[in-house]
């Protein structure tokens, strides 16, 4: 089995010969039984679990079955043994470890003499792996295709021959993998996926307006079979000539069915938002427990010739209420006196969505802008219980 040497001896004592005494001696290497299959499952990402079939010939009566290896990041702890097929009923009795080596003995009493097929599982280390993802986006940044890659990395000491691979996504596959070895292979390949491209701003990570591919992990965006890995992800688009132009590449956090994968494309410069806080008011004070009322302002301009969606993400804290929403639209440059903002319809361009305690997004469908015609959101937050 390569460098890691997996040593299993079986020693049979009829009941009719045992006497006196159960004592048995270690047996030694005489023979390895040849390893019929080898299972590696991959589906979770903090232990691989191996799986493998071996057929052992037992005699009526106690056996003892010497299970020794070598230069393996084997969990002793993690090893199980199984009989899958056997001529009659096969029991464990009990099971040692011998001091000082990596090894195990199990006792195993056998109602008939004759083949037993036994399955041995066990947690193995330093079998690696990583995910990549390598997504191409159509011309109209509408839809893109995903390869998902999986890349083995084998430090495990162990070496496994025509192994069945079950990684944590796509299909089974039968590989090879030697000790040391490392090998890339489509995991599974994630077509028509429907994103948006959002522009997103937070002035708790930076004052500019970010780029993103946002990518929902469900059934409607033709994703949501699976949990998506973590990895780094590469992002090109179709060039409309045949070929591809590299966008960028981002780490792809872990994500679940039902929740959004961001990719940072870059930052925006023809979609910019501006934030300001207009102003702060105590109101309603109640001995040394008050309110905060604060008023702020978002001026989005859009450069483009097409709609584009914006996301602002607010984070207040504490016990906070958001009210008093408005979304104007500026006429005049900011350094004419006679600019004017008229009313908009709020809800026609705009959706808020508390996410969370801490966060809040504002989700704004931005029509194209001119210096002289721009447009202002206005929202009033509400801090209370404040000491």
């Amino acid at each position: 089995m390569g460098r890691g040497v997996w040593v299993i001896a079986v020693a049979f004592a009829a009941l009719a010969v045992l006497g006196a005494s159960d004592t048995f001696g270690r047996i030694k290497l005489v023979t390895l039984p040849q390893r019929e299959r080898i299972d590696v499952r991959l589906e979770k990402d903090s232990f691989t679990l191996c799986e493998e079939e071996r057929t052992l010939t037992l005699q009526q009566g106690r056996n003892k079955v010497d299970f020794s290896w070598a230069n393996t990041y084997i969990d002793k702890g993690s090893i199980q043994f199984r009989v899958i097929k056997a001529p009659g009923k096969v029991n464990v009795l009990c099971v040692s470890y011998p001091p000082g080596e990596n090894a195990l003995v199990w006792t195993v009493s056998s109602e008939q003499a004759g083949p037993a097929k036994i399955r041995i599982s066990y947690l193995i280390a330093n079998f690696n792996r990583y995910y990549t993802y390598r997504a191409i986006a159509d011309r109209g940044e509408k839809k893109l295709t995903m390869r998902c890659y999986l890349k083995m990395h084998n430090t495990t000491g162990e070496r496994f021959v025509n192994a069945n691979i079950y990684p944590k996504i796509g299909d089974r596959y039968k590989r090879s993998l030697d000790n040391g070895e490392a090998k890339l292979v489509l995991a599974r390949k994630l077509t028509n996926v429907a994103f948006d491209k959002i522009y997103e701003f937070d002035a708790n990570r930076r004052k500019e307006t970010e780029m993103r591919y946002v990518l929902k992990n469900d059934k409607q965006h033709n994703l949501g079979l699976f949990t998506l890995p973590p990895g780094k992800v590469r992002i090109y688009q179709d060039d409309g000539h045949g070929g591809v132009a590299f966008l960028g590449e981002d780490w792809g956090a872990t994500t679940p069915t039902g929740e959004e994968m961001k990719l940072f494309l870059g930052l925006a410069k023809d979609v910019v938002v501006k934030r300001a806080l207009m102003s702060t008011e105590t109101v309603n004070r109640r001995g040394p427990v008050r309110d905060v009322k604060q008023v702020y302002r978002f001026t989005l301009e859009n450069f483009k010739k097409k709609e584009v969606l914006v996301r602002i993400v607010e984070h207040p804290s504490g016990e906070w209420e958001i009210k008093d929403k408005k979304l104007k639209v500026q006429i005049g440059e900011d350094t004419d006196p006679n600019k004017k903002e008229e009313d908009e319809d709020f809800a026609k361009f705009v959706k808020v969505e508390k996410k969370n305690v801490n966060e809040v997004i504002f989700h704004a469908k931005l029509p194209p802008t001119t210096k002289e015609r721009k447009y202002i959101l206005y929202y009033t937050l509400y801090l209370r219980n404040l000491w």
